[in-house]
């Protein structure tokens, strides 16, 4: 069962993130599918490193988008990125000490994400749409 699914929603207005939004959230399904399957650590582990590459990747080329735009609240938005980053290494931690994930992991990918992309994401995909209007 999905965790989260694409939606109209999660349109922020600019292709490639939205491209790349849809690829974190199937890893994250793909993840959560896993963990919910009882799949064995080792298959959980692969999900979970794909996830976390496709992640530490796309916060790269956010940013550099964002630099592209001159986007005004860059500084805040690595600042946001960089604290995701430290939240995910924390559930990577007790992942790798207990060899299990945890619900409050998933909890806090459906809200990360959710969350995110609905707000600060969705507030450069206006200033890009209206520059496109301008």
């Amino acid at each position: 069962m999905s965790l989260l699914k694409w939606s109209a929603q999660l349109d922020i207005g600019v292709s490639e993130m939205n491209h790349q939004h849809q690829d974190l959230l199937d890893l994250m399904n793909n993840l959560h599918d896993a963990y919910e399957a009882k799949q064995p650590f080792d298959a959980q582990k692969v999900c979970f490193l794909k996830l976390k590459t496709a992640t530490v990747e796309h916060f790269t080329n956010e940013e550099k988008y964002m630099e592209k735009i001159e986007w005004a609240k860059l500084p805040t938005h690595k600042i946001i990125h960089q604290r995701l980053l430290e939240e995910f290494g924390k559930h990577e931690k007790i992942f790798f000490e207990k060899n299990e994930l945890t619900e409050d992991f998933f909890r806090f990918l459906k809200f990360w994400l959710s969350s995110h992309i609905q707000g600060i994401d969705m507030e450069y995909g206006q200033s890009v749409k209206q520059k496109k209007g301008a």
